[in-house]
């Protein structure tokens, strides 16, 4: 899975447009900025490694020591500081599973035979979606790190079906035509919807350490890849003869993100084994997208109104992961928790038919994901 993850990747990245380019470029502003903060903290702190003088600094040059930690027990008008280190690892990581929810639109896809909404995206939400979710991280300083995550689920997929008499037919123009290439997608007996989804997440960030030793700063590089698969079968009658006449209004999306991102890092230990954890991030993608989408006609083995988008748009992102983890031994923690995502502007594969009669050829409809779920998994370091 991650040799195809990095081949689609890397042909997605010489596909992208020159506008995309552009977009690109503004998306890695956050990552040039942290960059250069970080060298100019690092000089900073660097002629700060006196005890008594403030603000954090290397208790020496490599990783698997630490930095100096201040001391407030004097009270608020007067600090100590003092030379006591926090040990920083050299390596560390983390492998979790995560259950996610998928949500959708509430846009109509079947309607019932007075006219009420029989069935919408949003009944199509999937829950329990489980992927792996694996980061690496080394210390390179004891102030400054970098580590990288992946998090993904490939072709996950669900079937959703309805039957009964001929009461099923599709929203407007297209649901009321008694002849032609589109009479099978009104009074239909029976709506079958099929659907499949991709979703890939990589990163590679910067890690800041502040004189808080709670708080960490980090920025870096996010990709994100978003494919969906949408099938919507009606079948109007039981047999034609041997034969069974249905018709396939099929939509196929593809996002493809690449910007930069900036967040921070919420360590809290309450005892020498407990302890609550917060992560937020923020980021400015381009989105190359793309749409192909038609109607095929079973009784006449044709393919009716063949519709192929592409553009590019610039999508925000943004996560939060909240949770606690338990200490078993002073290097391994078991670690659990609840996950929040969102991205703007992504391309809906159900989001993509076109209900009037004949369809139009319009633009690619994209609308804000949602993702929510649970994790846990196991957090180490050396």
């Amino acid at each position: 899975m991650f040799y195809v993850f990095a081949l689609k990747f890397y042909q997605n990245l010489l596909d992208l447009p020159p506008k995309g380019f552009i977009v690109m470029k503004n998306g890695l502003l956050p990552l040039v900025a942290f960059i250069i903060l970080s060298i100019g903290l690092n000089a900073c702190f660097a002629q700060s490694c006196s005890p008594y003088m403030p603000g954090p600094c290397d208790c020496s040059t490599g990783c698997g020591t630490g930095y100096f930690l201040p001391d407030y027990s004097c009270g608020s008008d007067y600090v100590e500081y003092f030379e006591m280190c926090i040990e920083v690892p050299c390596f560390y990581g983390r492998a979790d599973a995560v259950l996610w929810n998928l949500g959708a639109s509430n846009r109509a896809l079947v309607e019932g035979g007075t006219g009420e909404t029989a069935f919408t995206a949003k009944d199509f939400s999937r829950s329990g979606i489980g992927s792996p979710r694996i980061l690496l991280g080394h210390n390179i300083t004891p102030m400054l790190g970098i580590e990288g995550q992946y998090n993904g689920f490939q072709e996950w997929q669900s079937t959703k079906t309805l039957a009964g008499g001929y009461d099923f037919s599709l929203p407007g123009a297209l649901g009321k035509v008694g002849t032609g290439w589109g009479e099978d997608f009104a009074a239909s007996s029976q709506m079958t919807m099929f659907s499949e989804t991709n979703f890939h997440s990589a990163e590679l960030n910067l890690v800041r350490r502040t004189r808080y030793p709670s708080l960490v700063w980090l920025g870096g590089f996010r990709y994100f890849n978003f494919e969906e698969n949408f099938d919507l079968r009606s079948t109007p009658w039981a047999n034609v003869g041997y034969y069974q006449q249905y018709s396939d209004y099929t939509a196929r999306t593809t996002n493809n993100l690449y910007g930069g991102q900036l967040g921070a890092k919420w360590d809290y230990l309450f005892t020498e084994c407990f302890g609550l954890q917060a992560v937020g991030k923020v980021g400015v993608h381009t989105n190359n997208t793309k749409q192909r989408s038609w109607i095929y006609e079973s009784l006449s083995d044709a393919v009716y109104q063949p519709v192929s988008m592409s553009g590019t748009k610039t999508s925000f992102s943004s996560e939060v992961n909240l949770g606690g983890y338990f200490k078993v031994t002073p290097n391994v923690s078991i670690v659990g928790g609840y996950n929040l995502m969102w991205i703007g502007d992504i391309a809906r594969a159900a989001d993509q038919l076109d209900f009037n009669y004949p369809p139009r050829n319009g633009q690619i409809a994209t609308d804000t994901l949602f993702m929510h779920g649970a994790n846990v998994g196991l957090e180490w370091s050396f």
